[in-house]
């Protein structure tokens, strides 16, 4: 538990440092599309860490219920379909929230733009999974 929210915590910290200055990259960014872009991102932020603790809360029931010595089998089986089957719906809802996101970005930067913003996302990524396998 203690392992998984500091990675979240890493994430996080990383991902916002990542993301503080990465519409300012963009060439021909208009004031008015950064401020879209900001606000979309925002929401995004705010909706996808709310889903994110939501799906930590499920998985932290699961491993609670593993350790359950006061429910029967069939109890413990049927909230754990229940956790699973909420897990799922939260984990399509956050696929979900990224792809609206994304088309919400390709609506309000040129072609260009987004492809630049996709290039330093893919880049942004990559360094992560350097800085986690060190």
């Amino acid at each position: 538990m203690k392992k998984t929210v500091l990675i979240l915590s890493l994430i996080c910290v990383f991902c916002s440092a990542a993301y503080a200055d990465i519409f300012d990259n963009l060439t021909n960014l208009t004031p008015s599309q950064k401020q879209q872009l900001t606000i979309a991102h925002n929401a995004y932020k705010q909706e996808n860490n709310s889903i994110e603790t939501r799906i930590m809360d499920y998985n932290n029931k699961l491993a609670q219920l593993k350790n359950d010595k006061e429910k029967s089998e069939s109890q413990i089986s049927l909230l754990s379909s229940a956790y699973q089957r909420n897990l799922e719906t939260l984990k399509s809802k956050q696929a979900q929230l990224q792809k609206d996101t994304d088309a919400k970005y390709k609506s309000i930067m040129t072609l260009e733009q987004y492809n630049q913003y996709k290039a330093q996302e893919v880049n942004v990524q990559d360094s992560f999974n350097k800085f986690l396998q060190k």
